[in-house]
């Protein structure tokens, strides 16, 4: 062999191996391949085995959208084979703590959903349980009903921390883990999305907690007011942990995010939740009559 000849045949085993490096993950493939184990074989133990191999892959290569869509996956499979509540947060937990930023968000709501949808289930063993001051335990089997709401609360507000870097990443990033709908210019971002998951929680009436005597009361008419003046209203409150009105705030920043769009959809879409909030929990005379005023302002 010349020369030349091991000098060209180096070069093709070098573009062969840098050809190789990145192949990326067979991800649609294999995801064929798992729902055909779930749905058609009914193996979900070696449909988790192949979610792995994505979940791995995913974090490697650094895709976020298959990496949150893996790990919603592994969590429906062993929630279906029963695992522990206690030991599927701590594996979100660790999940949460190594995840970018954007994935830990979405994350974070996830496991927000998780132990809400755990405290819906159990509410009714719940309410005679004494709460304990400083509670530290990690076994969510003992833990009251005020405890877990504090945790999906902290876990909700968690998940929108990063707003500034939320706002600006586009869901296509996501579409992997998102069912996209008919209407997505209504959550055009993460941010969105993740907002309206909060107010899942946050708009729920939940009456368990002892009504403290500084409770917060929707009484103000303000809440009615148009979206250019109800976003920039200040609620004067000491009750800081009522979840309607963290709910308030959630809907008042939706509204200064997108007062300057140059399509209405999202802005308009988030008055008309506001105002259907609002109406459902107010409590002041008139109300009706400031309820189809503000909708009548709308259209």
């Amino acid at each position: 062999m010349t020369l030349k000849s091991v000098f060209l045949f180096t070069v093709f085993l070098s573009g062969y191996k840098v050809f190789v490096a990145q192949t990326p993950f067979p991800y649609e493939q294999t995801w064929k391949k798992i729902d055909s184990l779930i749905k058609r074989k009914g193996l979900p133990k070696s449909a988790l085995e192949e979610v792995k191999k994505i979940h791995a892959a995913a974090k490697k290569e650094k895709q976020e959208g298959q990496w949150v869509k893996a790990v919603i996956y592994e969590e429906a499979l062993r929630t279906g084979m029963d695992e522990d509540i206690t030991k599927a947060r701590m594996q979100f937990e660790a999940e949460i703590q190594s995840a970018p930023p954007r994935v830990a968000a979405l994350l974070k709501s996830l496991e927000s959903e998780q132990l809400y949808f755990y405290l819906q289930r159990r509410r009714y063993r719940l309410t005679d349980r004494t709460e304990v001051k400083n509670d530290t335990s990690g076994d969510i089997s003992t833990w009251t009903s005020g405890r877990l709401n504090k945790k999906i609360r902290e876990l909700y507000l968690g998940s929108l921390i990063n707003d500034s870097v939320l706002k600006q990443t586009d869901l296509t990033l996501f579409d992997a883990a998102i069912l996209k709908g008919n209407a997505r210019n209504l959550r055009p971002t993460l941010y969105d999305l993740l907002a309206y998951r909060a107010l899942v929680f946050f708009e729920n009436d939940d009456p368990e907690p002892p009504m403290a005597e500084d409770a917060f009361s929707m009484d103000d008419p303000a809440v009615f007011l148009p979206a250019a003046s109800f976003r920039e209203f200040s609620f004067k409150a000491t009750d800081t942990s009522s979840n309607h009105l963290t709910a308030l705030k959630v809907y008042q920043d939706l509204l200064k995010f997108h007062a300057e769009d140059a399509k209405p959809d999202a802005l308009v879409d988030a008055d008309i939740n506001r105002i259907s909030f609002v109406n459902r929990y107010a409590a002041m005379p008139a109300k009706d009559s400031l309820y189809w005023a503000a909708l009548e302002l709308i259209i």
